[in-house]
């Protein structure tokens, strides 16, 4: 049942929003990608970039955005909110700057994190032409064993349509 309800919110998170504004300003963008992750191993991200401020300028588009993204992967799910500053020019990320919220679930096979744990964190980010990493912070807020805080990091590519 859990599964089922994670699988439909990436579903609903990754298809794109084609509303568009008066002024061409697209009110969802939708963001994908691969990571290999410091704690849940290999993700599969997917998620939206809603534009709180919107430009376009010699090819390229760029925003203020609010991002959400998902991850699923073989050792545990991520979910990460907060504000990014995103640059685009077609489907390629150009750069990208974010700073994020995140919660971490881990699974029974995770690689340096408690099996099954909550973790409440922070991370900034950099995208740089679609290569995207990440550092941040977590603490344990569920699960048994020593509740010290752990460092994270993530790797990967991501994409934007």
């Amino acid at each position: 049942m859990r599964l089922r309800s994670v699988l439909t919110a990436l579903m609903l998170i990754c298809v794109p929003g084609a509303a568009r504004a008066q002024a061409e300003r697209p009110l969802v963008v939708g963001v994908g990608g691969m990571a290999y992750d410091a704690h849940t191993r290999t993700t599969l991200d997917a998620g939206a970039l809603i534009p709180l401020t919107y430009g376009y300028e010699d090819g390229f588009q760029g925003c203020l955005c609010l991002g959400v993204i998902a991850g699923l992967g073989q050792g545990g799910q991520r979910l990460a909110v907060g504000p990014m500053l995103h640059t685009k020019a077609g489907p390629i990320s150009f750069f990208g700057l974010e700073a994020m919220v995140t919660v971490t679930r881990t699974s029974d096979w995770t690689r340096h994190a408690r099996p099954d744990t909550t973790y409440l964190g922070v991370e900034g980010g950099i995208t740089l032409m679609s290569v995207h990493m990440a550092l941040g912070l977590a603490q344990p807020v569920t699960g048994h064993g020593p509740h010290d805080p752990i460092y994270t990091w993530n790797v990967g590519i991501r994409v934007v349509f």
